[in-house]
């Protein structure tokens, strides 16, 4: 799990990977929080907060990724979409 969220990062170009681990009632869940600058075409460059939520489950997986400007990190509606999995009863 851990090399699994660590080559996530290292593949996607994140700097600074922060990874945690957590078990609920969703399974297990790995989570990434990493940082990349981007420049735009005017040349201005721009830092970035990626995050990434892994659920795994026994035989598949599911990645939820988000990212958006760091100076406005976490905004509602990457706090809601995050929370947005739920486990069908």
């Amino acid at each position: 799990m851990f090399n699994f969220i660590r080559n996530y990062a290292d593949y996607n170009g994140l700097s600074y990977p922060e990874i945690h681990y957590e078990e609920s009632d969703l399974g297990k869940i790995g989570t990434l929080r990493a940082f990349k600058e981007l420049e735009k075409s005017d040349g201005k460059k721009h830092k970035v907060t990626y995050f990434a939520k892994v659920i795994f489950g026994e035989n598949s997986a599911i990645i939820l990724y988000v990212g958006c400007l760091s100076k406005d990190y976490p905004t509602s509606d990457i706090t809601t979409f995050l929370n947005s999995v739920q486990k069908n009863k």
